[in-house]
């Protein structure tokens, strides 16, 4: 995933500006997706989901995504 499709997407679905300031978020911050059947924007969330929790992981933060379903 490049920097801008990962940009494009955290200012699709977040009230982040990039994907930098979501990692960076103050207040031990985590975003919570849900996930909805038949959602056109789920490949989206899951590659936000996916891409946080590994930059998380890699910074050594223990912060992950909050996911839910229906």
């Amino acid at each position: 995933m490049t920097t801008a499709y990962l940009n494009e997407i955290t200012r699709q679905l977040t009230c982040f500006a990039s994907f930098a300031d979501l990692l960076n978020a103050p207040g031990n911050y985590r975003p919570s997706i849900y996930l909805a059947k038949g959602d056109i924007a789920n490949r989206a969330k899951y590659d936000l989901v996916n891409a946080y929790d590994d930059a998380q992981q890699m910074r050594g933060d223990e912060r992950r995504a909050y996911v839910t379903t229906n």
